[in-house]
């Protein structure tokens, strides 16, 4: 189903486009395994948080060893990947190598964070799903492994990911040729991104694509929704206990870090993808608020039993395929307007 809002004008909101997806016998199934696993094992660490015998530290510990086990997996084929060590932190260009051997000559990108919490994740977890983004936009991805708590506050890893657009920006790429991408933490990261660029000035990207986007490190929208509850993954409980530790500053919890506390103004249009059970629900929710107050468009696509993050499911989900390919659909879009509006001849 979609309800969109066409009348555009300064007392009203912009385009607002939402479509719900029902759930495959298949998403439903991994819906519960995930309930019965995943979640159960995240509730015991907050269990034994509560009872002093598991910090915060020794999850971050754990959970940042993720990344490490990734990099067994074997590499995405067809596909090229080549690192890039940027000034604070390192990325990766990952390209479908049918459209040749220089990941620039499409002369666009996609800039994109990954998901894990401020603690975990990293370019080896993401690779092949943004691997399937990179092929189904025919667009070169620019993956940012940014730094992470212990070893860098929030504040800290927002300007390793400007860092990063300011990389491509001086690479020749026009903003307007840019697509700032992210999943969970790493969707907040693309819209805060897309804040400090506004604020500072400088030339803006074209899109935003956001999966199941962390925007809101403030958990009173989330605590009492009755996702907190339903949600097969990671409870809000361990948000919360994530910040606490690692995001306040002597206790104080800058709203400004949130970006779903700015005003939306002369940002980019955004594509929001979501699970109807995941607890970010109210994050992503907000955004769409935010985004109509400020006239501008956004598209969200509801998944019913949706998991967190549902394209990294890609092999075993056909929701998680559908989704890459509307990601894709929607990102060559986007820039397909800026080479048209490019090549228009000028009128005399």
């Amino acid at each position: 189903m979609e309800y969109v809002n066409e009348h555009v004008g300064a007392c009203c909101p912009a385009p607002v486009s939402q479509r719900t997806h029902t759930a495959s016998l298949r998403l439903k199934f991994v819906h519960l395994l995930l309930r019965a696993t995943l979640r159960v094992i995240e509730d015991l660490a907050l269990w034994a948080n509560r009872q002093g015998w598991l910090t915060p530290v020794e999850i971050a510990c754990r959970a940042s060893r993720l990344d490490l086990l990734a990099a067994r997996l074997p590499s995405p084929k067809g596909v090229g990947v080549r690192r890039v060590d940027l000034e604070t932190c390192r990325a990766e260009w990952i390209w479908d190598e049918s459209a040749g051997s220089d990941p620039l000559g499409r002369g666009a990108a996609i800039l994109y964070f990954h998901g894990g919490g401020l603690v975990t994740g990293g370019l080896n977890t993401h690779r092949g799903m943004v691997a399937r983004i990179a092929c189904a936009a025919g667009v070169p991805v620019f993956n940012v492994a940014y730094r992470q708590l212990p070893q860098a506050h929030i504040t800290e890893t927002i300007e390793d990911c400007v860092d990063a657009y300011r990389y491509l920006l001086s690479l020749g790429l026009p903003g307007d040729r840019i697509v700032l991408a992210g999943d969970s933490v790493g969707a907040g990261l693309a819209f805060s991104v897309g804040l400090a660029v506004r604020d500072r000035r400088l030339a803006m990207p074209q899109a935003i694509v956001a999966l199941s986007p962390w925007a809101d490190f403030d958990s009173a929208r989330r605590r009492d929704h009755a996702n907190e509850r339903r949600e097969p993954h990671t409870p809000d409980a361990m948000y919360a206990l994530l910040v606490d530790w690692g995001v306040r500053h002597e206790g104080r919890l800058d709203p400004a870090w949130s970006p779903v506390n700015h005003d939306f103004s002369g940002m980019p249009p955004a594509l929001i993808h979501v699970g109807t059970t995941e607890v970010l629900l109210p994050d992503a929710e907000e955004l769409v608020k935010k985004y109509s107050a400020a006239n501008v468009a956004v598209q969200l696509e509801l998944w019913e039993s949706g998991i967190h993050v549902l394209p990294l499911a890609a092999p075993l989900v056909p929701e998680s395929r559908e989704a890459i390919g509307k990601i894709g659909r929607f990102i060559r879009e986007a820039l397909d307007e800026t080479r048209t509006e490019r090549s228009l001849p000028l009128s005399g």
